[in-house]
Order: C-alpha cells, then structure tokens, then sequence
C-alpha cells in the first residue's frame, strides 16, 4: 500500500468510530501519525527478533554540496535520521560505495575517531561518523557520492520517494499492528492489542534516542 492508501484507510476508520470526527483528521496529520508508529512497532519488532525486515529498508544517494564543506579533513553529505533501533544499534545497514561493494567503518563519537586517526594502520581507512543530519567521511576528501540504505524515520525525505505511488516501507504484520495502534490510540477506543506486543512496544519506547 502507499502512505495515501495507508492515510485515507486510517482516517475513514476513525471518523467512522464511536466518536466524531476532527478536522485534525487530514493526511498530513496521518502522515505524521504513521511515520511515529511505524517506527515504533519496527523497533519492537527488532527487540523481539534482531532483524531487520528488508521491507523496510531504502537506498539514499545524497547530494554533493560544496556549502556543506567546512573540513578540509572530512567530506559532508546530508542525510536524513535512520530509526534507533537499540542502544547499540541505529537503522543504517550499508555506508559506503555506490556499486554496495565496499563499506565504511561507522564510528559511534568523536573519541572514537581521534583514536583512528592517531594510528598509521587505520588513519587511512574511510571511516564515517553521523550526527544532527550530517554525514562526515573520513579517508577520501575527493570522495563526491555514496550509498546509504537505511530504514530511515520519514520515508519521504528521501528525494526518490513517490508518494503517489511507491509501497511504504513496512511489511504486512507490522502494518496491521501500526494500523491497530493509531486507531486504538486516535479514538480512545477499548479495541484491545495482543498483550506481548503491547508490552515489547511499551520496552522499545523506552529505548532513549542518541
């Protein structure tokens, strides 16, 4: 289904529930909505099994922006936040190559990198570190692409995103549960959710953002 399909289904449910309908009750309103929960069921449901359901994963190829280059150490691509999947793992599967054929080491904070960077062996590497919407790249000031695949919070940041009419990133049981959750929650209904997953989306949600 399309994020429009998926909006306009869920707003026809809700206005045909047991209360009236709002005129907050728009798409872009839903939208919102989706995005949230769907990244709330995604990490619930990587809580449970450590993995990451290839539906939910896209490809992004940022822009070379010469406004964004402040380092003469380090190349900057823009790239839009990945879902926190745990406390040790965020939502970026490949960094790298465009080909897919080589992946940069991902760095965790800038300790981590001046570590690297004090030893002949790794200094060299490419090497990576995000934070606040900016990729830096470390190891090839000449480097003017890469590939990200991600499962990213808001699929329709990427560029290439139709929302007319390409399939939101989410497989069908994790579909169905988000859907039972914003209907749940928008209407203060008494529609009740298995008790398990209730529970795992209640420990996911507590997992801090970094």
């Amino acid at each position: 289904m399309t994020l429009i399909q998926i909006a306009d289904q869920l707003i026809k449910e809700v206005q045909g529930g047991v209360r009236s309908a709002s005129s907050k009750f728009s798409r872009e309103y839903m939208y919102s909505l989706i995005h949230a929960y769907r990244a709330n069921v995604i990490r619930a449901q990587f809580t449970k099994s450590s993995r990451i359901h290839p539906t939910w994963t896209q490809q992004f190829y940022p822009e070379y922006s010469k406004d964004l280059q402040d380092d003469d150490c380090a190349v900057k691509f823009q790239v839009p936040p990945s879902i926190i999947m745990s406390k040790t793992t965020n939502g970026y599967l490949y960094i790298g190559e465009v080909g897919g054929n080589c992946s940069y080491s991902q760095l965790n904070s800038r300790a981590e990198l001046a570590t690297y960077n004090q030893h002949r062996v790794t200094k060299d590497k490419v090497r990576i570190i995000y934070s606040d919407g900016i990729l830096e790249v470390y190891g090839n000031t000449g480097l003017k692409m890469v590939r990200v695949d991600g499962v990213f919070q808001d699929p329709t940041k990427l560029p290439t995103y139709n929302i007319e009419l390409d399939e939101y990133p989410i497989d069908n049981d994790s579909l169905n549960m988000m859907k039972d959750m914003i209907v749940k929650a928008e209407l203060g209904a008494e529609a009740q959710t298995p008790a398990n997953f209730k529970q795992d989306v209640l420990d996911a949600s507590a997992i801090p953002s970094k």
